[in-house]
């Protein structure tokens, strides 16, 4: 009576888990690399775009931070609410997604507008609340 069993051995299985592994070292460390820099590109977007909306915000009202050294300030919410910004819901009633953390920013989140030179502005984005930047992290 010849035994006739059709599988895999040990050694075979041992082989290709060996092998899984390997490309499981390889792989694992480059596809999180990938996923921080897509992060952090999203974050450097959306800061830039809050900037960005805040210079319109700053162009519009040109009575606001007009004499040189004067530092003036406009919420991010204040920002979605008049139009210069896009909003994290289709009615545009609330602020848009922060990056780092995964909600909505917080209501006192603010973009500093400080006039250098009279004519020269210098814009920054002031985190407050539980909100927190990790761009550069």
């Amino acid at each position: 009576m010849g035994r006739n069993i059709k599988g895999f051995t040990l050694a075979e299985l041992m082989g290709v888990i060996v092998l899984l592994a390997i490309l499981a070292l390889i792989i694992v460390p480059v596809v999180d690399r990938n996923l921080k820099k897509g992060r952090t590109v999203t974050c450097e977007t959306q800061e830039k775009s809050i900037l960005e909306a805040a210079k319109n915000w700053n162009s519009d009202n040109v009575t606001m931070c007009t004499n040189k050294g004067e530092v003036c300030t406009v919420k991010v919410i204040e920002l979605v609410q008049r139009g210069y910004l896009p909003g994290s819901d289709s009615l545009s009633t609330k602020n848009p997604i922060n990056p780092a953390t995964g909600n909505p920013y917080h209501l006192d989140t603010e973009v500093q507008i400080n006039n250098v030179s009279g004519t020269n502005y210098v814009y920054t984005l002031m985190y407050k609340g539980d909100d927190k930047n990790t761009c550069g992290e």
